[in-house]
């Protein structure tokens, strides 16, 4: 029973804030997730799952994966990841799916042209 319990008050907190979040990105951005940096061998894979509600009234769920060669890089394991009330992020649509909201991103250099998006 008190298991039970815990996972309905756990559900309770998750459904809570995913609901919070989403009201809140008619406003500004935010993003919640976890970073995971691994050794395979001789590469490094570094692992970013994140949540974001970029500030138009959407989410987005994804991950992000890179890997690197170079083994000196210093690895961080297990990180909370987060980006709590940023100015909402402005993406210009570039289809018609894009317009109705569905976005498929799968762009190795997302994080640069990130940057020429515009901040309100």
């Amino acid at each position: 029973m008190p298991l039970r319990s815990a996972r309905q008050l756990s559900l309770a907190i998750l459904t809570l804030s995913f609901t919070i979040f989403w009201v809140l990105s008619l406003f500004v951005h935010n993003s919640v997730g976890v970073d995971y940096d691994q050794v395979v061998n001789t590469r490094v894979i570094v692992r970013h799952y994140r949540i974001r509600w970029p500030g138009d009234g959407s989410f987005q769920a994804g991950l992000i994966q890179h890997h690197y060669l170079d083994d000196s890089i210093a690895l961080e394991g297990l990180d909370l990841a987060q980006g709590l009330f940023e100015p909402k992020l402005r993406r210009p649509p570039q289809s018609v799916w894009n317009r109705l909201g569905f976005w498929w991103i799968a762009d190795e250099y997302w994080h640069i042209r990130q940057q020429s998006w515009t901040s309100e």
